[in-house]
């Protein structure tokens, strides 16, 4: 063995037990591949997984490396069931965040909490738990594999049974309904249907305010509403994606592009969308370039 590779070797036994185990569970239930906007993440990593896997923790395949160290996972209400993302935090960002492998170590960040009017099936087999709808209950989570473990992000399961006492399901998370909670504005806009202007006068409550500011199928729309849980903290995020839409019968991809943003001030969310810095630059840039390169040539 030459001095290269007893040195690699030698380096590879004395990383750090957090470098040699930082991996994820990275994976999202089928339904997200195309309805992506509802995660509120601005990039979709290509090598995701969508699987209806993604429910349990038994299929170990689905795991992955991450560099920043930081697992999420989180549950999200759409078309009346229980949908799941898992994977490396970093992967599904373009821009900084709060949720470092710091202040998520050694305990997770967790919330969870109701959905608004959200209500969804029991998914399980007829006759185990019933058919009635339940409350939904979202949450989000974020973590940093411990000592020599790893796929930290495999904890939020969906149960009707379980979720029918969500205290005890879920220990260890925080739940935003006991939190001191925010007015907010609560109202949507959508191809010149529906009123929701800051001054719009229906309200919520809840943990954070959320604004969606854009357009659907080339039609401007904004969303303003109260929600438990913010997969973004208290940022925005640029979003673009094609959303599935059935229309008497036929499904139509239509093109989606809005800015998600959370907040948690009183009424915050009936003040203008704070675009992301990392959006700005990529407007800025191009064009900054553009005129350098102009003035370049005309000299």
């Amino acid at each position: 063995m030459n001095l290269f590779s007893f040195n690699y070797l030698l380096s590879l036994l004395l990383l750090p037990s957090s470098l040699a185990t930082d991996t994820c569970y990275s994976c999202a239930s089928p339904e997200l591949e195309e309805h992506w906007e509802v995660t509120s993440f601005p990039l979709k990593p290509k090598d995701l997984v969508f699987t209806e896997d993604c429910s349990s923790s038994k299929n170990v395949q689905l795991k992955k490396p991450c560099n920043s160290g930081v697992c999420y996972e989180g549950i999200i209400p759409l078309n009346n069931k229980a949908t799941y993302v898992r994977g490396c935090y970093s992967d599904f960002l373009n821009q900084a965040t709060s949720y470092t492998r710091a202040n998520v170590s050694p305990t997770p960040i967790c919330n969870y909490g109701m959905m608004g009017k959200q209500t969804f099936q029991d998914d399980m087999p007829l006759g185990l738990v019933g058919t009635a709808p339940t409350v939904f209950q979202a949450a989000t989570r974020w973590c940093v594999n411990a000592g020599k473990t790893d796929g930290c992000n495999k904890e939020l399961t969906y149960s009707a049974e379980l979720f029918d006492n969500p205290n005890f399901y879920f220990r260890g998370c925080t739940n935003p309904g006991i939190l001191p909670a925010k007015t907010c504005v609560d109202c949507s806009h959508s191809g010149g249907e529906g009123d929701c202007s800051a001054n719009t006068p229906t309200t919520c409550r809840g943990t954070y305010c959320a604004k969606y500011e854009g357009n659907l199928n080339g039609d401007a729309m904004v969303v303003r509403e109260c929600v438990p849980t913010s997969p973004l903290g208290e940022d925005c995020a640029w979003i673009e994606s094609n959303t599935d839409f059935v229309l008497f019968g036929i499904t139509l991809s239509l093109p989606y592009k809005a800015n998600h943003c959370y907040c948690i001030g009183e009424m915050c969310n009936a003040n203008s969308s704070r675009v992301p810095y990392s959006f700005l630059i990529s407007l800025i840039l191009p064009l900054l370039l553009s005129r350098i390169l102009h003035f370049g040539y005309s000299a």
